[in-house]
């Protein structure tokens, strides 16, 4: 047997490369070329073209579902567009022609009964300016009232009426103050009656009429006025800011649990401990004006507004883009919350039916 002779190991690093340095010419190795080679030639031409009808089919239906499912969500921004959204564009509820209309063409009631449901609530009773129709109509008729005279000329032209005006009138509705009283004598000195045709003389000029006359021509300078008045404050000529003022107003008249208490069902009873008893619940004092779902509907009327603006003039406007993604989110948010508390009760219903809104505005990832 041989002896066994140790030989000495080196604990140094070689610097040598023991791999072949010669670069191949070919970009896989010539075994594996041929392998694949082999396999494309030994295939069957037939099962090819059918695995490739298969994946073209398999392609297809997955682009068809994901169509399906983005339609199932809907537009994460807008939703869908409902008769409550298109009357934040005017700040003015939906004419009840237009909903008649809609069902005379044979489109789903749904929209019918939502406009019955809130019709109560949202009222056309605001205009520009801080203003609603009832006062306006108010100021209308006091500002007639301050321009008719304290009494007619008729009256003052018989001496039985009005005898003296230092005196008591006859007239037990007539009262006036002694500034008035000397007015109305200084008024009566320059105006002489005529026995003839009852007309007066033109002491003061030429524009001195019958009172019939004068008469019809205050009623047509009132209604000029009163039609002037009623262009100013018409929401025609208010600006964006005043639009989603009203609109927001509008969100707490029909949103707001001071009114949907009385008209809605209670949510879903949750599973009480019997030994821990309800607290009762504490009365409402005044209008709802932050609970989740009327902050919903205000983040609505925002995010249509703005997203409206982005489409038309600001493609640009980055920071735009921005604060409608926050908009959005915060949306969702206060969707989840919403959904969660109420249990999708009438209250939940009520909302995503009037808004439009879809589950694609609260589930899952929001991009934009």
């Amino acid at each position: 047997m041989p002896p066994r002779i140790q030989v000495a190991q080196c604990l140094r690093a070689q610097n040598a490369c023991i791999q072949n340095t010669s670069r191949t010419f070919s970009s896989s190795s010539p075994s594996r070329a041929t392998t694949v080679a082999h396999k494309r030639k030994h295939r069957d031409p037939y099962a090819q073209l059918q695995a490739n009808a298969k994946k073209a089919a398999n392609l297809s239906r997955q682009k068809v579902i994901r169509v399906e499912r983005a339609s199932k969500l809907g537009d994460p921004v807008r939703g869908i567009t409902t008769p409550f959204i298109e009357s934040f564009d005017t700040a003015q509820p939906a004419s009840k022609a237009s909903a008649s209309s809609k069902v005379d063409k044979g489109i789903d009631s749904a929209s019918s009964g939502e406009l019955s449901a809130h019709a109560e609530t949202d009222t056309d009773n605001h205009l520009n300016f801080f203003l609603t129709k009832d006062e306006l109509a108010k100021g209308i008729e006091r500002s007639k009232w301050l321009t008719t005279p304290l009494v007619e000329e008729e009256k003052l032209a018989r001496p039985s009426t009005f005898n003296s005006f230092h005196g008591q009138s006859e007239d037990p509705g007539f009262r006036v103050t002694d500034e008035q009283r000397e007015n109305i004598k200084g008024l009566v000195n320059g105006i002489e009656p005529s026995s003839d045709d009852g007309t007066y003389d033109t002491t003061f000029g030429d524009n001195m009429t019958t009172p019939e006359q004068r008469q019809k021509l205050a009623e047509a300078e009132h209604e000029t006025a009163q039609e002037a008045l009623q262009r100013i404050a018409s929401l025609s000529l208010s600006s964006g800011k005043d639009r989603l003022r009203i609109n927001t107003q509008r969100c707490i008249d029909v949103f707001g649990r001071h009114n949907t208490d009385s008209t809605l069902p209670p949510k879903p009873k949750a599973s009480v401990n019997p030994g821990t008893g309800q607290l009762e619940k504490t009365p409402r004092v005044g209008p709802d004006t932050g609970s989740s779902e009327v902050q919903v509907a205000i983040l609505t009327a925002k995010i249509r507004s703005l997203a409206d603006l982005l489409e038309t003039r600001g493609r640009t406007d980055k920071h735009g883009k921005r604060d409608l993604r926050l908009l959005v989110h915060r949306r969702a948010k206060l969707l989840k919350y919403l959904r969660r508390k109420e249990r999708g009760g009438p209250r939940w219903q009520h909302l995503i039916e009037t808004l439009g809104l879809t589950e694609g505005t609260w589930q899952g990832e929001i991009t934009m």
